[in-house]
């Protein structure tokens, strides 16, 4: 069992090569319960990819493939499928990085409302790239450089923000206590 996204409106499937590994036919059941037979038309162990075939008209349903070309980091991204059976199966993040350059900078994960990040403008996706021009490498740069301000002091962050470079300026508070 695994799950597929109808590619073309004549019934065009694509999956996971080990989902039809060995098998010529198989049973697709759509997202309103129809079950219809398909049968493999190709598959690419190294990619793990298949391709499956339906007769079912010709106006299915479809899903377009992204352009990974087009992606930036600090984008939402969600990928959709399940591989353990039929339903559904939806994972959310944001890009880190492109490519295989070493990724430097911090991405913000996640803006807490009345934070001096919020109040600043700082948003879910942002990378801090330097801190009053001093690049930051890690979370632990990020967290030494802000560490050594006083609160009530302002700091210049360097962003990264859909692929653009954003300053923010930030009035530092006192940080709540941490349980250890």
């Amino acid at each position: 069992m695994g799950s597929g996204f109808i590619i073309t409106g004549d019934g065009q499937i694509v999956t996971n090569a080990h989902v039809v590994d060995g098998a010529d036919t198989v049973k697709v059941t759509l997202a309103d319960g129809r079950k219809i037979d398909g049968k493999v038309l190709g598959a690419d162990a190294a990619t793990d990819i298949a391709l499956i075939k339906i007769e079912e008209g010709s106006d299915l349903p479809t899903v377009a493939f992204g352009d990974s070309t087009q992606l930036k980091v600090g984008q939402d991204v969600v990928a959709i499928g399940n591989p353990f059976g039929p339903g559904s199966s939806v994972t959310a993040g944001i890009v880190s990085a492109l490519g295989f350059d070493k990724a430097e900078g911090v991405l913000i994960t996640d803006v807490t409302t009345d934070t001096p990040a919020a109040k600043a403008g700082l948003e879910r996706g942002d990378i801090v790239l330097n801190v009053d021009g001093a690049q930051v490498k890690d979370p632990r740069d990020l967290t030494r450089m802000i560490a050594t301000n006083v609160p009530g002091s302002e700091v210049k962050l360097g962003l990264l923000r859909d692929g653009k470079p954003v300053d923010a300026t930030v009035t530092l508070g006192t940080r709540p206590d941490q349980p250890a």
